[in-house]
């Protein structure tokens, strides 16, 4: 999935704690996956058949999801390009579009790795301060949310109206919830009182400076929520091409809701790129919506989310080699000396947290 943004630590911890809290992670993200296992084995799921499907999916569409995958991360590279340039750092399209890769690529084995090899190489290549860069994705995934919110909810009352779907509450509710949490984006202080201090107080204070930044340029704003739709989309339509070619003919308009609250789930998964909680998600909301036409198998849906789940971490390795190589820490100037590796301190104060936890999604890109 190309991952929307998350939003980054709160600041620097010591290296016992952050080694601490990354255990602690892990067990978690553990034990959820063993949670979801045991809940896809009791459904009516059959998995060899899921797998059957997945090994002789449509060739074509296949070629479909990579061209979509490719967009969406150039386009996930744009919002980090031109985010960065509020800062006063400007970096090449196509560096930008493998960051975003290589960002994905450490995220493959623990939760949100990608982010500290991410900062590390920006601080190195261009002087973007950790905290600084950090901050600056509080308002970034607020942003996210004013585009994924509206859209959701629209998405539920075209459901209705177009197939006489009821409105699900609890959907209709996160939606509303995202949809207040991106407003509030536009209402956030810009100041934050002195009492304030601590790293809690210096971390508003850095958010509320970036988005001041950010606020300022109104075209800025304008784009970025303009690109935020068009990967929405993009993400909506990868899933689509996967349940085309595991031979499950859906309309756009759920699959569209299930893709936007899959991109919601990424944000407080706790599992490495949300491996397990976006197929979770994704599967329920079909399981859980009545009968349409053509008639949606959960079996085929099943199929579909694994073959997708296949085919971007494949791509993300294969674009990863490239992209490790592409930003690779550069030699110093001066000397053409070699360059010096990050300390441990370093890439850890460079770990994003997920939103919604008091210390880790964020892009898009799902």
């Amino acid at each position: 999935m190309s991952e929307p943004v998350q939003v980054g630590d709160l600041g620097d911890e010591s290296g016992g704690s952050v080694w601490t809290r990354q255990r602690l992670r892990k067990v978690f993200a553990l034990l959820v996956l063993i949670a979801i296992g045991i809940a896809a084995a009791r459904s009516d799921i059959d998995m060899l058949e899921a797998l059957e499907r997945m090994r002789t999916s449509n060739v074509w569409m296949l070629a479909g999801m990579i061209g979509v995958f490719i967009a969406t991360r150039w386009f996930n590279g744009e919002v980090l390009r031109q985010s960065l340039s509020v800062l006063g750092h400007h970096i090449e399209k196509s560096e930008a579009f493998y960051i975003t890769i290589v960002r994905t690529y450490g995220g493959l084995v623990v939760p949100k790795g990608g982010y500290g090899a991410a900062g590390v190489y920006l601080k190195m290549k261009h002087g973007v301060d950790f905290a600084k860069s950090g901050s600056l994705l509080m308002p970034l995934m607020l942003l996210q949310f004013a585009a994924i919110g509206p859209l959701g909810v629209a998405a539920l009352l075209l459901l209705r109206s177009q197939y006489g779907v009821p409105i699900d509450g609890w959907w209709a509710t996160c939606f509303c919830l995202v949809t207040a949490l991106g407003v509030s984006v536009f209402l956030l202080r810009t100041s934050v009182p002195a009492a304030w201090d601590g790293k809690v107080g210096n971390f508003l204070r850095r958010v509320g400076q970036a988005w001041q930044q950010i606020r300022g340029d109104g075209k800025l704003v304008a784009r970025l929520l303009t690109l935020h739709v068009l990967l929405i989309f993009l993400r909506a339509l990868r899933l689509q091409l996967a349940l085309y070619a595991v031979v499950q003919d859906v309309p756009f308009l759920p699959v569209l809701v299930a893709s936007l609250l899959a991109d919601i789930v990424f944000f407080i998964s706790p599992t490495p790129n949300g491996l397990g909680t976006r197929e979770w998600i994704i599967c329920f909301f079909f399981a859980t919506l009545p009968l349409m036409d053509p008639v949606i198998d959960d079996t085929r849906v099943a199929s579909a989310v694994g073959l997708d789940r296949i085919v971007t971490t494949l791509l993300v390795i294969i674009f990863a080699q490239i992209g490790l190589v592409r930003v690779a820490p550069p030699e110093e100037a001066d000397n053409g000396a070699k360059p010096s590796r990050p300390s441990a301190a370093d890439a850890s104060s460079a770990q994003p947290t997920p939103a919604g936890q008091a210390s880790d999604s964020t892009p898009a890109a799902r």
